[in-house]
């Protein structure tokens, strides 16, 4: 039987700076539209038409399309929204035109609410309104529950449809009570969540993360909140560059991503953005980095004598002479300030002004919203938010003369502020000559920032998002897409997250290119060791590194072609500074604790969260770095094989379905011990086939094997897809990467059968464009202790065994032309309860099983 090689046209369009209209040219709301929620796009009737208007293919092409239905989808990082043709054809909006934005604002919100819930079905109203709230911070009303009122229907058809949804306790008591759902009211609706779950079967803290490292999608959403959201320019949000050093801020990287507030950027062109890999601002470059309270550029160069240092809180990325910061911390007595001085130059680790509030002199308490921290952008000055003095204000009033805070801008919950040391221009923001990069290039684009004309674009309440911004995560949590390029720096040194403990310093009276004198920080090892010993040194380093190159580790570390594009989804959000920053701060918080220092002290320097995060850096780092740290072994690549009594089970079930002179292919075969088995089985029943087994190691047993990488095996190397039967257990990888990439290169072969052991969250095979039909599958056979560690023994020398946490998949997929055959195989072993006839509906059901 032979396997069609063409592919469906009919791709979905894509139309970008959309909005929609009636018959009369006014603005509408796509959801005046029927929604489809099944696979009927057509509705019996419409009231009246509705046009897209929009463009395509880069803006070169005008779209003005009657339209008859929508529908939205959930699965991807952000939510989709498409919309259907009176031409029956699936069109998927990107970003909508600016104006239209207020016109849609209120689905928009709703769809992103649903998109979070099913992804943190769990969630608790704070948490939920945290999250929604930052990714609408761009727009002047932030969204409430009245939101999600305006839409409960939507909500309330979607909970029916979507398995995970009705699942939400967020929306079980939303529906039950749609006015308690506001984070102001959380007791009170946290207890009806309490009281709803009751009669919920809660098994989460059964189905923990898999034993195949799978990692939760949320828990990059919230390291993204940790950091700097706007520009360190003009304090405003948008498109933003993440600076990967220990300052941790941000800037517009190009004039266009700041034009909304006059920002004069860092003055990069697209290109160079583009060819950026790894972005360092010229002072983590030079390390030279400015006091923040003198603003004096200063050395920051642990290794060589620094002059100026840093905050050793984890999400402070401020630096200090000794002598400011010490002044500040204790102004009204000079001896203390003179001892704190002196500590700080011993070596000793300090937390700057900008963590206690500057009028009552306490700690920020997360968990307390008055107890929030309110800071300004200028200079290390902090206010809990009932501190806060009625001068710096939202709005203009008797009161305040400027607008000198803004809500909603920055991470952790926290008020942008000027406080009133700064004056506020006509531009919004105090001058804008406040950062100095080293050497003088780069500082003359802020030369002339007071200098701006007043155009009119004063920065109110409302701080708006570029132009053509639409509901993606990297928009409103403020992260842009050139974030997505950051990857772990890796050094030639030993290790990367040791802290260099600082021995004692002394301080040595010298004068900075101002004329000022500083005192610059110098080692006391210094002093007694001779230039000879010191020369040894230096020449034995330079020669280690000259020896061992990055290029020479890469070489000898080849590694599969999937596993590179892997790492690009596991470390985007990791840099060397963010790791430096976090791995010091816990250090010297449990250092801390261990002298009997008090809580709030130490979690002024290490916050909860960041115990989260850097937990979970430690995780995706271990994945990221296994083939360079333990070689080419299969637990590098998150392997684990299947034990043999669960393979004879499989073999079992798989063999009536296999015909003589077929071809069985295990594309990742492990041990190869599926392959022998099957051989075995067929034997015995007086069949012939043939066998291939691919893996990048050789196993024990070569039986029919090949050491290949499956990614390179091409078309003409198999023979045609009516012969070719295909499995079994492809490496998962991180939220099942891997498994989706082998699957989708199995599938290039159009095999008659599939046999898959996948995880949950692997992509059906009857949602490829090209789909398979499901013949049976097994959620029960593989619970348990189905699979072992390869190579690994206790200490009683037996095989150690793999539990899992998450029961993977058990599938066996049809190619449709063969799809009544195989059922009918499958009602004769007693999988189904009425053979398959002529019309082949059940066949049909197949692809919704």
């Amino acid at each position: 039987m032979d396997f069609s090689d063409d592919e469906a046209d009919d791709m979905a369009q894509f139309v970008d700076n959309f909005h929609f209209v009636d018959d009369r040219n006014e603005p509408i709301t796509f959801c005046d539209l029927p929604i489809c929620w099944t696979g009927e796009a057509n509705p019996e009737s419409l009231e009246k038409q509705i046009f897209l208007q929009g463009t395509a293919d880069g803006g070169l092409q005008p779209i003005y399309k009657p339209v008859i239905s929508w529908k939205f989808e959930l699965l991807d990082k952000e939510p989709r929204i498409l919309v259907f043709s009176k031409e029956k054809s699936w069109i998927k909006l990107l970003k909508p035109r600016k104006s239209y934005e207020p016109t849609i604002r209120t689905v928009l919100i709703t769809l992103s609410a649903l998109h979070y819930l099913k992804r943190n079905p769990d969630t608790l109203v704070e948490p939920f309104w945290d999250r929604l709230r930052k990714l609408f911070s761009l727009y002047e009303v932030k969204p409430s529950v009245n939101d999600l009122i305006d839409h409960i229907a939507l909500i309330n058809d979607a909970v029916k449809h979507d398995e995970t949804l009705s699942e939400s306790k967020f929306l079980q008591a939303f529906l039950q009570n749609p006015s308690m759902a506001e984070a102001s009211n959380e007791d009170v609706y946290t207890a009806l969540i309490a009281k709803k779950s009751k009669f919920v079967v809660d098994d989460d803290d059964e189905e923990l993360d898999g034993a195949f490292g799978d990692e939760g999608e949320d828990g990059d959403e919230q390291e993204t909140d940790l950091f700097d959201s706007v520009c360190s320019i003009c304090d405003n949000g948008g498109e933003i560059l993440c600076c990967e050093g220990r300052c941790l801020r941000s800037f517009h990287a190009t004039v266009h991503d700041g034009v909304e507030s006059d920002c004069r950027s860092l003055g990069f062109s697209k290109d160079q953005v583009q060819a950026i890999q790894n972005f360092l601002c010229e002072n983590c470059k030079h390390k030279q980095h400015q006091c923040y309270v003198c603003g004096i550029l200063g050395s920051s160069d642990k290794e060589n004598q620094p002059e100026v240092l840093t905050c050793v809180s984890a999400l402070c990325g401020y630096f200090y002479h000794p002598e400011c910061v010490s002044k500040l911390l204790f102004p009204e007595n000079d001896a203390e300030a003179e001892e704190y001085k002196q500590k700080i130059f011993a070596g000793e680790s300090f937390t700057c002004p900008a963590h206690q509030c500057s009028m009552c002199k306490e700690r920020e308490n997360k968990d307390v919203h008055e107890l929030n921290f309110v800071v300004c952008r200028r200079c290390p000055k902090a206010y809990h938010r009932k501190c806060l003095p009625r001068r710096i204000a939202y709005e203009v009033s008797e009161d305040a003369e400027a607008v000198r805070a803004w809500d909603g801008l920055l991470p952790n919950n926290r008020i942008l502020i000027y406080c009133l040391k700064h004056q506020i221009e006509s531009y919004g923001t105090p001058k804008r000559n406040h950062i100095k990069f080293p050497h003088g290039e780069q500082s003359k684009i802020f030369e002339r920032q007071d200098l701006l004309s007043d155009k009119g674009k004063t920065l109110l309440k409302k701080r708006s998002a570029p132009s053509g911004h639409f509901i993606s995560e990297t928009t409103f949590s403020k992260k842009p897409k050139l974030a997505e390029k950051v990857c772990l720096p890796i050094k030639n040194s030993t290790t990367v997250l040791k802290r260099k403990m600082g021995k004692p310093y002394v301080a040595d009276e010298r004068k900075d290119i101002h004329g000022h004198k500083t005192e610059k920080l110098r080692s006391a090892a210094s002093l007694v060791l001779d230039s000879e010993t010191k020369d040894r040194i230096l020449t034995l380093r330079k020669s280690i590194s000259e020896t061992i190159t990055l290029k020479d580790v890469i070489r000898s570390h080849t590694i599969p072609s999937t596993y590179p594009n892997f790492l690009k989804n596991v470390d985007k959000s990791i840099s060397q500074g963010k790791v430096d920053r976090f791995v010091e701060a816990c250090r010297t918080a449990i250092h801390m604790l261990e002298k009997n220092g008090r809580v709030e002290e130490a979690r002024a320097v290490c916050q909860p969260n960041v115990l989260t995060t850097i937990s979970k850096w430690r995780n995706k780092l271990k994945v990221y770095l296994a083939p360079s740290l333990h070689g080419l072994r299969y637990t590098s690549f998150g392997r684990h094989f299947t034990k043999l009594d669960k393979l004879q089970e499989i073999v079992d079930k798989l063999h009536p379905y296999v015909q003589n002179g077929d071809m069985i292919v295990d594309f990742c075969c492990g041990a190869n011990d599926f392959s022998c088995l099957m051989k075995k089985k067929l034997e015995e029943t007086g069949k012939m086939c043939n066998f291939k087994n691919f893996d990048l190691l050789s196993p024990k047993n070569d039986f029919n094997f090949e050491r290949r990488d499956w990614m390179t095996v091409r078309r003409d190397e198999l023979p045609a897809g009516s012969k070719l039967i295909m499995g079994l257990n492809p490496p998962f990888g991180c939220k099942a990467y891997l498994a989706n990439k082998f699957i989708d290169k199995a599938l290039e072969f159009k095999p008659k059968l599939i046999i898959l052991i996948v995880p949950p969250e692997t992509e059906r095979l009857d949602k490829k464009r090209e789909a398979y039909d499901l013949i049976w599958e097994d959620d029960q056979k593989l619970s348990g202790r189905a699979f072992y560690l390869p190579g690994s023994l206790d200490v009683d020398e037996n095989q150690i065994e793999q539990w899992n946490n998450r029961t993977p998949l058990l599938y066996l997929w049809s190619h449709p032309e063969w799809t009544r055959k195989h059922k009918n195989i499958a009602y004769e072993e007693h999988i189904y309860p009425q053979k398959c006839h002529i019309s082949c509906r059940v066949a049909d059901r197949g692809r919704t099983t």
